[in-house]
């Protein structure tokens, strides 16, 4: 009894050292809707200080504290998901990117220490003899190890805004606009070029489901070519090497694809893969005649949609493919009875309808991704004030909050820079 009562207040301890280090996030956001002077005369973002006021908690800390309350302990837990050590850690993290940007050094050596921590990890992590190990990276990227080997899966450097260019060469390029929105082209946010090196030498193969800059990376590709690793890639984006003659081009692999009437498996570094062929948007809203419909858009990018199977998981990585059941519903319920039926799947959040869908027809655990993409910044040409809005990026508080009924279910994990989470496989029955 007595040895209990000493946890508890260990506990209790613990939790009343982290309230005064870290706000609460829904106090902080009533108490600043009320008070002025919560935004920093030169924060990143204009305008969203009553939501984002400056961090409580040094980004240092915040490393250290994560590593003590991982994803995992989410998994399961059946209180106040929003209210929890781990979720007002992580959403101090979005305080810090709204406050101080991605030119800020603190924040991109935050960064850069948290790749150099998934790189020792994963260079010194025994592959798991079951189940498969994540790893989130920036927005949608994520490297995942099994049994089969060490693969990657939309891994971009930052938010580097040309698919064709190092973040050196863009650094170097005038800001452009884009309709009235002058965008952001400067670059802080991303690797050194031991940091490239070192996941090309760990790598088994890499995985883009599409050419935008935001899922695939001109300069880790280049290096991985040259590494001889497995590249896998639309032809479209296969494409854009091919025009830049870079050395190992014409070793990128464009896979073979499966549809609703036939199976076609495609095996990387002993892993079995399905690949659909998709698009990123690839139709758009029109109005013809007053009335609502779609057109196919001919400047969309390819989009592979890709189901992994390995360590006793099957993981889809669908992209920025949209969600019209004319395009995806067919191979999709094709799925539903057959040995490929996704178990887990790294799904871009903001896709309502896509998340329904799928969760209908497979209900699997979802890792979310595509969080805080810093290169969707936009600011207005005639607007004097140069900081940015946000437009197109999901801070963590929201996706927590979107995934937050799945965490309890044992459906999703939210992830943050650097983070790992170990799945087991799933087996006849199985739960998560």
């Amino acid at each position: 009894m007595i040895c209990k009562m000493l946890v508890l207040l260990c506990g209790t301890l613990c939790w009343i050292s982290l309230n005064s280090v870290i706000s609460s996030a829904r106090g902080d956001d009533e108490k600043a809707a009320t008070q002025e002077g919560w935004e920093r005369e030169d924060s990143f973002c204009k305008g969203s200080g009553a939501t984002y006021p400056p961090p409580n908690t040094s980004l240092d800390e915040l490393a250290r504290l994560l590593v003590s309350i991982p994803p995992e302990t989410h998994i399961g837990f059946q209180g106040d998901i929003m209210g929890t050590q781990r979720a007002r850690a992580i959403m101090e993290i979005d305080h810090h990117i709204y406050q101080y940007g991605p030119l800020d050094e603190k924040l991109v050596a935050y960064y850069r220490n948290q790749i150099d921590k998934v790189l020792d990890e994963i260079e010194i992590t025994p592959a798991p003899k079951t189940g498969v190990i994540f790893w989130k990276m920036y927005s949608s990227g994520v490297i995942f190890k099994s049994e089969d080997g060490i693969f990657g899966v939309d891994i971009v450097e930052g938010p580097v805004q040309r698919n064709n260019m190092t973040a050196e060469e863009v650094n170097t390029l005038e800001p452009r606009v884009v309709d009235g929105k002058r965008r952001i082209l400067q670059v802080r946010l991303y690797w050194t070029p031991e940091q490239r090196a070192r996941l090309a030498r760990s790598l088994d193969a890499y995985f883009t489901t599409h050419r935008h800059y935001d899922h695939m990376s001109f300069t880790l590709v280049r290096d991985l070519l040259s590494a001889g690793k497995i590249v896998v890639l639309p032809e479209d984006a296969k494409k854009v090497f091919l025009d830049l003659e870079i050395t190992g081009a014409e070793d990128i692999v464009v896979p073979e694809y499966s549809s609703d009437s036939e199976t076609k498996v495609n095996i990387f570094h002993g892993m079995e893969t399905l690949v659909f062929f998709g698009y990123q948007d690839g139709y758009r809203n029109i109005t013809v005649d007053g009335y609502p419909g779609l057109e196919f858009n001919p400047k969309a990018p390819q989009n592979n949609t890709y189901i992994f199977k390995t360590g006793g998981r099957k993981i889809m990585a669908d992209g920025d493919v949209r969600n019209y059941d004319a395009e995806l519903l067919p191979w999709l319920i094709s799925l539903v009875h057959s040995e490929w039926k996704p178990d887990t799947c790294i799904f871009i959040g903001y896709f309502r309808n896509a998340k329904k869908t799928i969760q209908i027809l497979f209900d699997p655990f979802i890792i979310p991704v595509h969080e805080l993409e810093m290169g969707h910044f936009r600011i207005s040409v005639e607007d004097p004030d140069p900081r940015p809005l946000f437009t197109s990026c999901r801070p963590y508080r929201r996706v927590l909050y979107t995934y937050r009924n799945d965490m309890k279910r044992k459906k999703a994990a939210v992830m943050s820079w650097g983070e790992n989470l170990h799945l087991p496989p799933i087996t006849s029955g199985s739960e998560e």
